[in-house]
């Protein structure tokens, strides 16, 4: 949930003392602080790239300027800025609760009571958002977080200054494509009617697990997004009707925010019971490690806090498309069929090890749940049973071997990785991105900034805590990932080209399953 700060951290940002680190999002890496009045925040610190741009810090100004004119019920309110900082800085509202895709990534689809709640109260967030002038642009499951007295938005507007600088480096738009607009899609003008278009594909993931315009390879699903219609064939009855007009290309034909709001049911009222049980749980550790944090002298060390044992509820099986990925290198874009897609060809070349944080919202990825010591009873008197330790398995390094990320990919799954032949499908006339490894929509690797390797353990970890869906590399970078098959892959960025053919070089080791995974 939280993790300790690193030696690379700052310690304080234009005097917020930093506690504790977030995870990462699109603009830059996130950090837990809080104002002199004891209000928590979310810290964003601009990306060294973004920061260098004279032209996002124009845009950055602006969007800032513009954010600061929302307060809606439903959002995390921008509270302070550092927009003329050698390094620009966002703080907004810390919201203790997990994001909609850790919700259901951990627990399974959402009841459709608890859809139609959170499409109301985000509906309620875009109205404030768009009265002040301002479009999402990048309205995720990453950037909906979910507290006890109901869903907030984070990010809003950011997204066009970070977009802007990107299109310029790139020519690709950034952003998850599964929840694009077809605008968006196709690079021309966005307005509200985007945002409505989103918050559907949204909470059709919500109610199901997965995505309405499907995952895979980059490129395809913004095809599928601007051409093809949504598939709705497993969507709940009752929000069938409501997605089918909200997911219409044409942006003049969807509803209003304030007609998603009559078709759930009107302005909800945030009871404790809006969650299901197992979300519940999590929204209760999150605010349990946050007051640990504020019990913390302001110098201390932040304290990682585990979910009480009722967070450990069990809840539905993952969605089975859940770890879905693609991995876009400069200019060459690698597809995951199944399981994690790297590279092709060969690349001589690797060593080191650091990996960090990951791309997501501005708030935290769900707690794991703490150990609990079970009391049989005998005769009615309980008798404490001494935890038994035991240390985790470290598997066996299974392969070692040079990749290439471009054109083609690689399932990592196999032993030795085997070339994807799916992968090889692409329009290549079409702009492709600079040096990013992009997954699909879930929370499954992380760049680590230690100065040994990390070891397996290490790995699995940070991407527990600070898994993310888009990585910036460049060379010398230590990613971690996770497949499908549960297998962890350390992944040294040997070198980062400037054409389809040469794309990203890269030593992998995969390790094998642990039994504990």
């Amino acid at each position: 949930m939280f993790t300790p700060l690193t030696s690379d951290d700052p310690r304080q940002i234009s005097g917020y003392l930093l506690r504790a680190r977030l995870g990462a999002g699109g603009m830059g890496q996130v950090y837990l602080s809080f104002t002199p009045g004891g209000r928590a925040v979310a810290l964003k610190v601009v990306r060294r790239e973004y920061a260098e741009d004279a032209g996002f810090r124009q845009r950055f100004a602006q969007e800032v300027q513009a954010a600061q004119r929302v307060h809606g019920v439903h959002t995390a309110q921008v509270i302070d800025a550092g927009i003329d900082a050698g390094t620009p800085w966002l703080a907004s509202a810390y919201v203790p609760g997990p994001t909609l895709l850790a919700a259901v990534r951990d627990n399974g689809p959402l009841p459709v009571g608890t859809v139609r709640a959170m499409l109301a109260g985000v509906a309620q967030s875009l109205q404030a958002i768009h009265a002040a002038d301002v479009v999402h642009r990048d309205l995720t499951p990453r950037n909906i977080l979910l507290a006890a007295d109901g869903p907030r938005v984070i990010d809003f507007g950011i997204a066009r200054a970070v977009d802007a600088t990107h299109l310029t480096m790139s020519q690709t738009p950034i952003g998850t494509p599964s929840f694009m607009s077809p605008e968006q899609a196709n690079g021309t003008p966005v307005t509200p009617a985007s945002d409505v278009f989103t918050l559907a594909a949204v909470g059709f993931f919500a109610a199901t697990g997965r995505t309405a315009f499907g995952d895979g390879n980059y490129l395809s699903v913004l095809r599928r997004v601007s051409e093809a219609e949504a598939d709705l064939t497993d969507c709940p009855s009752e929000l069938r009707a409501l997605f089918e007009t909200c997911l219409v290309r044409d942006p003049a034909a969807r509803p209003t925010t304030a007609h998603i709001i009559e078709a759930c049911g009107g302005i909800p009222r945030f009871r404790a019971n809006w969650l299901p049980k197992p979300v519940a749980a999590t929204v209760a550790a999150h605010g349990a490690a946050l007051a640990s944090i504020v019990a913390d002298p302001p110098g201390g060390r932040p304290q990682v806090s585990t979910a009480p044992p009722s967070a450990a509820v069990p809840g539905p099986s993952r969605p089975r498309n859940a770890r879905r990925v693609l991995l876009a290198a400069t200019l060459g874009v690698v597809l995951l069929a199944g399981g994690v897609a790297i590279g092709i060809a060969t690349r001589p070349d690797s060593t080191g090890d650091r990996t960090g944080s990951a791309d997501t919202g501005a708030s935290t990825s769900a707690p794991a749940a703490g150990p609990s010591a079970s009391a049989p009873t005998t005769g009615g008197s309980p008798t404490p049973t001494a935890p038994v330790a035991t240390a985790p398995r470290t598997p066996a390094i299974q392969w070692t071997g040079p990749v290439r990320i471009s054109g083609r990919g690689i399932d990592l799954d196999p032993v030795p990785p085997a070339v994807d032949p799916e992968a090889a499908e692409m329009d290549a006339t079409m702009p492709l991105p600079g040096p990013v490894i992009q997954y699909g929509d879930t929370s499954t690797m992380a760049r680590w900034t230690g100065g040994a390797p990390p070891t397996f353990q290490q790995c699995r970890e940070l991407v527990s805590t600070q898994g993310t869906t888009e990585l910036r590399v460049a060379r010398k970078d230590v990613v971690c990932l996770k497949t499908d098959q549960a297998r962890m892959v350390l992944l040294v960025i040997d070198s980062v080209g400037s054409d389809r053919a040469v794309g990203i070089g890269a030593t992998a080791t995969v390790w094998d399953r642990a039994s504990d995974s």
